[in-house]
């Protein structure tokens, strides 16, 4: 033999030693995964998805604010999985929450605007026209119906309803317009005995308090030292969450969630405190009002799981389907966060996209964003002609409140999110909604009013 020939069949030798070394490796550590899924036994488990609305991430104890405004969810989340970086596909309430119960991206569900009016036409023509959920798209709540669960949801935002699309797949589906945590608990207990009659449940809660107008809850709201319009809005807006968690507590309780539930917690978009010189939501795309909270309960979890990869809510149908051992559907965008539970890393870095669009008669301009491993790329359109008219660079990683525009000093990033985004708009095949038109009466006209929905 040769030396030459020698040499080869070394190298080969340890080829293969690499690739069988390689091949064994990913079979323990996918072997790993199943053991540990073994041990999240969900066959019997009811599932709970609570989505509080308004809800920024970064006033939770769980994602590092310093207040504890969530006492009972803290305790959850410490022993579930938290998601640092949960981030929504819009900032406002319709587009975000079909993303949740669609799992596609605003542009492909077309659900764009929920219940906006406005002061100059409502005299001339009080209809609107809005976009619901296709028949054809399988939602969240049939996804759990054709799974055999009985389904409910009580919500109180008048923008996730049943004219909306909303409703399909729910045996029972109360739509409030901010009647408060405590309505929306009411009926779940007027429901209580259906409800625990026997066999498993999936049951949709979607909270409302947080949201705008923000009421000074009693033992929570300290004015003490509060001196300016933000300390006082921001006090007001954080015992609206400590209200909230108590009454989140108090079905817990009764349910008994915490021994027989999957509970999964999120939010449908943030609020803006006059970080750059806004407040409420829906008028921009900062990291304020797209991270999101998110744990995922499961009473047989280790628990102290903390998943840093930025995920979405494109991710949630994905994720509960594969804890639940449920279907997989083709529309759906996401995938499963499972793996990142039991200690896997993407492969890539995703690639993440949230939209502002706006319907014919509204003047606003448009926005999208595209994030991929901590960069926020933003580009505010004309949307008449669809011309960028403002693009904004941030790091989030060492830039948590985007306060330095890298655009100019990172210009090659700029142009690979660019692309990335162009990309995707080429790959959106079309809205796929159903339109319907309804009257804004006065009080409807009223409530949108309280609730910032007029322009």
């Amino acid at each position: 033999m040769n030396s030459r020939f020698r040499a080869r069949f070394t190298m080969l030798v340890l080829m293969l030693i690499i690739f069988a070394s390689a091949a064994l490796y990913f079979n323990q550590l996918r072997q790993r995964e199943l053991n540990l899924a073994k041990q999240l036994p969900s066959q019997e488990l009811n599932v709970v998805v609570i989505v509080v609305d308004t809800l920024r991430a970064d006033h939770l104890p769980f994602h590092g604010y310093k207040k504890n405004t969530a006492p009972f969810l803290n305790s959850l989340a410490e022993r579930g999985a938290v998601f640092d970086w949960m981030t929504s596909s819009s900032s406002t309430t319709a587009p975000s929450t079909a993303t949740i119960f669609t799992s596609m991206y605003p542009s492909e569900h077309g659900i764009l605007v929920g219940y906006v009016a406005t002061n100059r036409d409502r005299k001339s023509n009080p209809n609107i026209t809005l976009n619901r959920i296709s028949g054809d798209i399988t939602t969240l709540g049939e996804v759990f119906y054709d799974a055999g669960f009985r389904t409910y949801a009580v919500n109180d935002n008048m923008n996730v309803s049943e004219e909306m699309g909303f409703a399909q797949g729910f045996e029972k589906f109360e739509t409030y317009r901010y009647r408060g945590a405590k309505a929306v608990n009411d009926k779940v207990l007027e429901w209580k005995d259906q409800i625990m009659q026997g066999g498993r449940y999936f049951l949709y809660l979607h909270y409302m308090d947080p949201h705008m107008p923000y009421n000074e809850q009693a033992p929570w709201y300290d004015g003490d030292g509060a001196n300016n319009a933000r300390e006082r809005t921001v006090r007001a807006y954080d015992s609206e969450i400590n209200y909230v968690d108590q009454k989140i507590k108090e079905l817990s309780d009764i349910f008994g969630w915490e021994d027989n539930a999957v509970v999964l917690f999120t939010s449908d978009h943030g609020e803006e405190f006059w970080e750059h010189g806004r407040t409420g939501h829906g008028k921009t795309l900062f990291r304020e009002v797209i991270h999101v909270p998110m744990f995922l309960y499961h009473p047989e979890m280790p628990g102290h799981v903390r998943v840093e990869e930025f995920v979405h809510l494109i991710d949630i149908l994905p994720t509960l389907a594969d804890l639940l051992d449920l279907p997989f559907e083709q529309q759906w965008r996401g995938q499963s966060l499972m793996p990142l539970v039991f200690g896997r890393k993407f492969e890539a870095p995703r690639v993440l996209y949230a939209e502002l669009l706006r319907r014919e008669w509204q003047e606003m301009s448009q926005m999208r964003s595209v994030i991929m491993d901590g960069w926020h790329y933003i580009v505010s359109f004309d949307k008449e002609q669809n011309q960028p008219i403002n693009t904004l660079l941030f790091n989030l990683k060492d830039d948590f409140n985007q306060q330095n525009d890298l655009l100019e000093k990172e210009a090659p990033m700029a142009e690979i999110l660019k692309s990335k985004l162009d990309a995707y708009d080429k790959s959106v095949s079309g809205n796929v909604s159903e339109e319907f038109s309804l009257e804004i009466d006065d009080s409807t006209f009223d409530k949108l009013k309280t609730l910032g929905y007029v322009e």
